[in-house]
């Protein structure tokens, strides 16, 4: 049987809706039991997985800038890639905004920034104040093709965390749980979020250390 789509309509599997959470290689051989270390490069592991987009996300300051632009060449013949802004713990480097938009001006398939380990449990909920993401959104995010979209890292612990006028400024966001225990109320506390939160809600799942698979519901 021949099936043929309307004009203009992609047809999509759900292989295209699954993401990989990537690190550098070896983020994490000091913090687990890895005895020869981990070698995969974050283009290596979506190639071996077969998935077609990926997260890349800094960890302890690595990728450095100046190595940016050699893990976005490897990554190119992924459909689409998310950077981050804020890496792993809500670290930040001065400018790290402005160099995520000069490698997006260079790099068609980066089509959002990730806002890693964003909210706190502080006077300061946020990594950036809800203004400074609108101010982003509206000058270092809009590229002359397109804007690139804010996802943010959200944990089940932080469902009673004021965060609705940041939220109100992401357009996707990625649900989490810290402490394996909780992976027991898992259907309650997404149920949870999808009630408190007006939001395109992904869950993510971690498989095998630090490959984590996000399916876009």
């Amino acid at each position: 049987m021949q099936v043929t789509e309307k004009p203009g309509r992609q047809t999509q599997c759900v292989r295209d809706k699954l993401w990989i959470w990537a690190h550098y290689p070896g983020a994490h051989d000091a913090n687990y039991p890895i005895v020869k270390g981990s070698r995969m490069t974050p283009a290596e592991g979506a190639f071996y997985l077969d998935v077609p987009n990926i997260i890349m996300v800094r960890y302890d300051q690595k990728p450095t800038f100046a190595e940016f632009d050699k893990y976005a060449i490897s990554l190119r013949p992924l459909k689409r890639i998310v950077w981050s802004v804020t890496g792993a713990g809500g670290h930040i480097e001065e400018n790290e905004v402005a160099r995520v938009r000069d490698l997006a001006l260079r790099f068609p398939n980066i089509c959002g920034v990730q806002l890693d380990d964003f909210f706190r449990d502080s006077d300061e909920v946020g990594v950036f104040t809800a203004t400074e993401l609108e101010s982003m959104k509206e000058n270092e995010l809009a590229l002359p093709d397109r804007r690139l979209d804010i996802w943010v890292t959200f944990y089940s612990h932080q469902l009673d965390l004021p965060v609705a006028e940041h939220l109100s400024q992401c357009e996707v966001l990625e649900f989490w749980t810290w402490e394996s225990h909780n992976l027991a109320r898992l259907e309650e506390n997404f149920a949870q979020a999808e009630q408190a939160l007006d939001f395109s809600v992904i869950s993510c799942c971690a498989l095998k250390l630090a490959l984590v698979v996000p399916i876009m519901l």
